[in-house]
């Protein structure tokens, strides 16, 4: 059996497709947010006065 991600499948027709799950945790943007997440929250929190949501900061809160 084949890794999660790595398998190819048919479509209409019979043709045999190839799917590779893309790496976003591995892109320059990704570690930068990553990096520098606490430093946005603490500069809106200042500017704005209240906290970002939760979800927002759930989001940007990226897992290694």
């Amino acid at each position: 059996m084949q890794a999660l991600g790595q398998q190819p499948f048919n479509v209409h027709g019979g043709a045999r497709i190839h799917y590779e799950r893309r790496r976003p945790e591995e892109s320059t943007l990704y570690r930068l947010v990553q990096q520098h997440a606490a430093t946005f929250f603490a500069q809106v929190e200042t500017a704005t006065g209240s906290a970002l949501p939760k979800f927002v900061k759930d989001e940007l809160r990226l897992r290694p």
